[in-house]
């Protein structure tokens, strides 16, 4: 929550025995919080005010919204200029 309501960055709960239990965050050389959630099988990090979702077993970090929303607008931008193109080519014959 960036510590809006838990005054901290990053919480981490998993449900052990009908009780919730914060499962261990560790704080990085660069300022990054993770944590591993078991239910999930993903790292869960703070990085730069932004939350993170890292793969340990891949090695991979999934998109976060903004960098979904970004390739969207490229991908949508990039539509848009083929189908101008392809009006050109259609109206020239």
């Amino acid at each position: 929550t960036g510590g809006d309501f838990y005054g901290e960055p990053l919480v981490g709960e998993y449900l052990a025995d009908g009780q919730y239990q914060r499962f261990d965050l560790i704080r990085d050389t660069d300022g990054a919080i993770r944590g591993h959630s078991p239910a999930l099988g993903l790292d869960l990090c703070w990085v730069d005010g932004r939350l993170r979702f890292y793969n340990p077993y891949t090695g991979v970090w999934l998109r976060d919204f903004f960098e979904t929303h970004d390739l969207l607008a490229t991908a949508e931008a990039r539509i848009a200029e083929l189908e101008a193109e392809l009006r050109r080519r259609n109206a020239s014959g």
